[in-house]
């Protein structure tokens, strides 16, 4: 159902927040329908009812609006992010919001079914993405029909709408096969099961009872793939092996990526190539997956050192981990640091020699030497853990957390597999300012600017008015976020740039003829109402043009004197008829055809038309004003307005940092968060303690994850900064604190990188091969070759070192 823009709200926010506390509380079932809702709409709704604080005005959220969700085609567009970009509701609460605000002309209801993922922990999310795939016969592959199916979906299903579609007779056999590989699918599996991929493509073959599979006249195989074996002769392979690509499976270039850099560590590939990981397979353990995963990593790293293979798809791959971890079951795009993450905590637990894993008490440190407590610690630590994973990736960090009351010390030594370094700060961002001046004859301005990353909203100002040679005082600029064609909120001079969240980076900067803290005049925002069919419902998605704000003085005006100031401060964008004074007010009624005068409510919810017979003292804080004009007479007097561009940033060299920065900051003090609070056993009461580590005992595989993605509670930033790391000859020991340990340089093997933005981006990665210790560039299922001077650069994410040989 499409509802008109225009619906009205009847019910009051009270009573929306208990009707709608009533209906949003709803567990996922397998096929219920859920919706999908714009964030931004859904968090204005939750501050306009009360259920969120708000961050700036408080406004009516109008008609549903999912925009900017769609594509030009109206489907939704890909990449977006659950909780970023939109978010699920259940039927009964999209009723009710439909009931209460409408959706926007034009638009439909994006509605989806709730799927289940995983199998041994079973669990449920709702469909975003139905994936489309092409199907066609065995015979005419050029003739395609494209249909969207769930992941949910059998296999038996898609075979069935084939049938249908090209008519092929019930006493006929139906088999799926895909493409290139044509291995054949399982009816009886899901979509999901499968791996199929969006735009995958499907081919359907036919045969009758008294008839063998073929295809194209051949044989075709349809038992189970056999593992490939890796052929001891490297001459005889086709490919050299480990140069071999995987397939993007829908998004899983996150997880191709740190494939690749675990393919390309030696020691873990020879484990697994000689099928080292067949004995110690621990299929009893409770952390772990059955072996299942470790047999799965197995079979793939000898598919890809086989030399058989230019790429291939890790399609059971990603199954096995699906079961485990359904977090990574769907096709959103993850992070690789916490798929590695997990891929090393199951490798071990499932290879983990352990079987029985002893009780070990816990003993405090009571001021015995480092030396003591930490073999004790990595002693107990072996007991209870013990895998090639532990073999090659832990080491041993010393943490130490200080009292700032009492001086108590609290010392541990804990087992790690990576290191999460953090990368200097960004000491500066760009930011657009729009500058609105009061004076109708200067242009509007959009600057560029280059600023110190937490600086005041009043320092931004300063230097502003000096940047753009304004004639003013501070006190008469008002910096503002403007959305949707109406001031959203205002900013204080003592807001930082913190408080700007990342999609804020065009802020508005007005002037004015007096201060904005003026007793003798009240300063209004003023915005365009465009309607069309005299149709005089206010609502925010028919606002036009930048809101302005003008000075009102504080005594009872005429409207004929209200409409004369605003019309002054609109000439920018009105073409004012030259025959008609506005100090005549018998001339008024002329301009009054096409211009009216409403007085709006702060969160839009209430307006009210000004009457000309009418005086008025604008001194409400909580109203602004609109200028309501015809869409037939909009052509005739409304004037685009193109601002102005300057870039006043300055050009500066890109910053860099080095390896040994990040490691220099990760052994730093730090002090903890007041909510990341330590309870001192002394004092008896949370303390925000000093932190800090050291590390202890090295392993011999060094993972290093670069700390790029950073998140408070304003902004959700990435930091691009290059870090500068040896590709050889990486020492650490002058952060390694236990003398005795005996330390090696490393040499980098591997490289997981990022780019793009937080939410969505693309993930490769650099690797030497061991075979002819060239580096490569592994981009999904493409491989080619590297210089050594393209494996460091700002997009680098996760690094991995391994221990040079004696």
């Amino acid at each position: 159902m499409v509802t008109n823009i225009s619906k009205i709200v009847d019910t009051t926010p009270e009573v929306q927040k208990r009707e709608f506390q009533d209906v949003s509380q709803a567990n996922m079932q397998c096929g219920d329908t859920w919706y999908i809702l714009e964030s931004d709409w859904y968090h204005r709704f939750q501050q306009f009812i009360g259920l969120e604080d708000p961050d700036g005005m408080v406004c009516n959220p109008g008609p549903i609006d999912n925009s900017s969700l769609l594509d030009d085609h109206g489907d939704l567009k890909k990449g977006l992010l659950e909780n970023d970009d939109f978010v699920f509701i259940p039927e009964n609460t999209w009723k009710k919001l439909h009931s209460w605000y409408g959706i926007v002309k034009g638009q439909s209801p994006i509605a989806r079914k709730v799927i289940p993922i995983g199998m041994f922990s079973q669990s449920f999310i709702v469909e975003a993405y139905p994936l489309e795939l092409k199907i066609a016969t065995v015979e005419n592959q050029t003739r395609t029909i494209s249909h969207k199916f769930s992941k949910s979906d059998s296999i038996k299903k898609i075979a069935d709408f084939a049938r249908e579609h090209f008519k092929i007779s019930s006493d006929i056999k139906v088999q799926l096969l895909t493409e290139f590989k044509h291995d054949p699918l399982s009816e009886s599996s899901t979509v999901a099961d499968e791996n199929l991929i969006d735009g995958q493509m499907i081919l359907v073959q036919t045969k009758s009872d008294s008839t063998e599979w073929k295809l194209n006249g051949s044989d075709v195989d349809i038992s189970e793939p056999s593992t490939s074996i890796v052929r001891s002769d490297i001459n005889s392979c086709r490919y050299t092996p480990g140069l071999c690509g995987l397939s993007n499976l829908g998004n899983t270039c996150f997880m191709n990526s740190v494939l690749q850099c675990m393919s390309n560590c030696p020691p873990i590939t020879k484990y697994f190539l000689e099928d080292q990981h067949l004995s110690e397979l621990n299929t009893t353990n409770p952390l772990g997956m059955k072996g299942l995963v470790a047999k799965a990593f197995g079979e793939l790293i000898k598919t890809m050192w086989s030399g058989d293979n230019n790429h291939t798809a890790p399609s059971n791959f990603k199954i096995q981990v699906s079961r485990f971890a359904p977090q990574f079951s769907g096709y959103q795009q993850h992070d690789a640091q916490e798929l590695l993450t997990f891929l090393l905590d199951g490798l071990h637990e499932d290879l983990n020699r352990v079987k029985k894993k002893p009780y070990i008490e816990l003993k405090d440190a009571d001021g015995r030497p480092d030396e003591v407590v930490a073999k004790e610690s990595w002693d107990n630590y072996l007991k209870r853990n013990n895998s090639v994973i532990v073999d090659y990736f832990h080491g041993l960090l010393k943490s130490h957390v200080t009292c700032p009351q009492c001086e108590c010390v609290s010392t541990t030594f804990d087992p790690f597999c990576y290191l999460s370094l953090p990368l200097p700060p960004k000491k500066n961002s760009y930011i657009q300012i729009k500058y609105i001046p009061y004076d109708q004859n200067k242009r509007e301005v959009i600057y560029k600017l280059c600023i110190a990353r937490h600086s005041l909203i009043r320092d931004i100002c300063v230097d502003f008015i000096a940047l753009a040679k304004l004639h003013v005082n501070i006190d008469q600029l008002v910096v503002a976020k403007v959305v949707k064609s109406h001031i959203h909120s205002f900013f204080s001079m003592n807001d930082t740039l913190d408080d700007v969240t990342e999609r804020d980076n065009l802020l508005y900067v007005y002037d004015l003829p007096v201060s904005h803290n003026s007793t003798d005049f009240n300063v209004i925002p003023v915005c365009t109402w465009e309607v069309s069919d005299g149709d005089s419902t206010f609502c925010k998605n028919e606002l036009i043009d930048d809101p302005i704000l003008v000075a009102f003085p504080l005594k009872e005006l005429s409207y004929a004197e209200i409409f004369q100031i605003i019309i002054g401060q609109m000439s920018r964008h009105f073409n004012i008829p030259k025959n008609d004074s506005l100090e005549d007010e018998n001339n008024l009624s002329l301009v009054s055809e096409y211009v009216s005068i409403y007085q709006v409510s702060v969160n839009l919810s209430t307006h009210e038309k000004l009457s000309p017979d009418t005086t008025y003292i604008l001194n409400e804080k909580n109203k602004l004003l609109a200028i309501q004009i015809e869409s037939s007479t909009k052509k005739e007097y409304h004037k685009e307005v193109t601002p102005l561009k300057q870039d006043a940033t300055e050009q500066r060299y890109r910053l860099k940092h080095s390896l040994d920065e990040c490691l220099d900051l990760f052994v730093t003090n730090e002090k903890l968060g007041s909510d990341d609070a330590w309870y001192c056993p002394r004092c008896k009461k949370f303390q925000q303690a000093t932190k800090k580590f050291d590390l202890w005992s090295v392993p011999k595989v060094l993972i290093i994850h670069l700390k790029r993605f950073h998140y408070s509670r304003y902004r959700r930033d990435k930091i691009e900064t290059l870090v500068e790391f040896p590709v050889h000859d990486l020492d650490i020991s002058k952060i390694v604190i236990n003398k005795s340990e005996q330390l090696k340089k490393y040499d980098l093997v591997g490289v997981c990188n990022h780019y793009g933005t937080l939410g969505g981006g693309h993930y490769t990665a650099y690797a030497k091969n061991d075979i002819d210790k060239n580096w490569y560039l592994f981009d999904d299922s493409s491989v080619r070759k590297a210089t050594e001077s393209e494996v460091v650069s700002s997009c680098a994410y996760v690094l991995m070192y391994i221990q040079q040989d004696d």
